[in-house]
């Protein structure tokens, strides 16, 4: 039988690829956004209420916090690799990118063969702010690894249409994290919070349990992690 053996979480903000000099270039775009959101309400303000909340931080601070970013990414790359697990399950969100009002899942699980990243170079180029992450993530198209045998054990969506690429969310983990090999995958698209089909943490819940009955059950020996 399969088995679980690690479990990993990460963000994947653009912050974490942004350089630290280039952060002011994102306060210049709040100046002008007046639908911020007010913590803790969620109401949409403007940047100066917001900024009144907020503790002043100097240019040093986003430095050091910047240089904190690739450690803790190291870390988890290393561990990637080290572990040398033959499947990742990963849980990310879609933004739109690449589910549409048509076809919006609460949960969607890919599992062909094969899944393309194409969209880096458009979105880095459109975004100045996002500059310093050419580098990081490069332009060309990856063709990503999915193990389709446990994806067929454990459900459900075998297409994409002509053109689609997956959600960054996936990407930040094929190219940020899996840096030495591009481990196969089994995407889980979550619903970021699209109408009708949010659903409320306890679906969320179940679904982490059923994946891991899911894993335990496939005849298969192979080593198998968690990746939120």
């Amino acid at each position: 039988m399969a088995k679980v053996v690690l479990g990993l979480g990460t963000s994947h903000n653009p912050l974490l690829s942004v350089p630290g000099e280039l952060r002011e270039q994102y306060e210049e775009r709040d100046r002008a956004n007046n639908s911020l959101y007010r913590i803790p309400d969620g109401k949409h303000v403007g940047y100066e209420e917001r900024l009144s909340e907020a503790n002043p931080e100097t240019h040093d601070k986003y430095v050091a916090r910047h240089n904190a970013n690739p450690e803790g990414i190291g870390k988890l790359s290393r561990k990637i690799g080290d572990m040398d697990t033959d499947v990742i399950v990963m849980f990310g969100d879609d933004q739109s990118e690449t589910l549409d009002h048509e076809q919006m899942p609460a949960m969607a699980l890919f599992w062909r063969g094969e899944l393309p990243d194409k969209r880096r170079e458009a979105r880095v180029e459109n975004d100045p702010t996002m500059e310093g992450a050419r580098e990081l993530y490069g332009t060309e198209e990856m063709r990503c690894p999915v193990n389709s045998k446990l994806g067929k054990h454990m459900m459900q969506v075998r297409r994409l249409h002509e053109g689609q690429t997956m959600s960054h969310a996936f990407g930040f983990v094929w190219r940020r994290l899996m840096t030495n090999k591009v481990v196969p995958t089994i995407p889980i698209h979550i619903n970021t919070d699209f109408p009708s089909n949010q659903p409320t943490p306890e679906p969320y819940l179940e679904l982490d349990h059923a994946v891991r009955r899911a894993v335990e059950s496939w005849n298969s020996g192979a080593t198998v992690a968690v990746l939120a």
